[in-house]
């Protein structure tokens, strides 16, 4: 019988922490574009990919995970973002991430998990950073927006791979999809 309802409980708490991963987005993406003024940028992006929580942590050889979600047109689909680096780096950072995605071609890449190699410097402290490097680059293709915090220092060669998960699509009735479609119209 314990058995049984360890089950239910882990069942339903996966089932209602997917859905609040879309009241997270939507509320991330508020924060991050506060007072930005991007409609242009938006009502032209393949995709817009979300990230609640991207979790990096380094001592020379480092990693980064975060689970979100991508809006591509009229569906919202799981995303995941992942890094692995080697290279002058300690601590820990987390970051809200708003990337947008304004090509095809790009867009198919990710769909296909394909890596991207960059180099990246980074020094974060608190809610101040300086960066240069590949997430943070704005080129014709992709938009990156962040809102970092935690203690980061480094210099580090890696490749990021962004995954837009086609297979768990979010039906327009779960929780927060609302909140997410909403926040994604009011930047147009």
């Amino acid at each position: 019988m314990k058995k049984i309802i360890i089950f239910i409980f882990l069942l339903t708490s996966s089932i209602f922490a997917k859905e609040e991963l879309l009241l997270d987005s939507a509320n991330t993406f508020n924060i991050v574009m506060q007072g930005k003024s991007v409609s242009n940028i938006v009502q032209n992006a393949k995709a817009i990919l979300i990230f609640p929580s991207a979790k990096k942590v380094g001592f020379i050889i480092g990693g980064m995970f975060g689970e979100g979600v991508a809006v591509v047109g009229s569906q919202v689909m799981k995303a995941d973002i992942s890094n692995a680096s080697l290279g002058f780096q300690i601590g820990y950072e987390d970051s809200y991430l708003v990337v947008f995605i304004m090509s095809d071609k790009l867009l198919n890449d990710i769909q296909n998990s394909k890596i991207t190699l960059g180099g990246d410097v980074t020094a974060t402290a608190l809610n101040a950073t300086a960066n240069l490097g590949t997430l943070n680059a704005f080129s014709d293709d992709i938009y990156v927006f962040t809102n970092k915090s935690g203690v980061f220092v480094g210099a580090s060669l890696g490749g990021v791979v962004l995954e837009i998960d086609g297979s768990e699509i979010y039906s327009q009735s779960s929780y927060g999809y609302t909140n997410l479609i909403e926040a994604v119209e009011k930047a147009k």
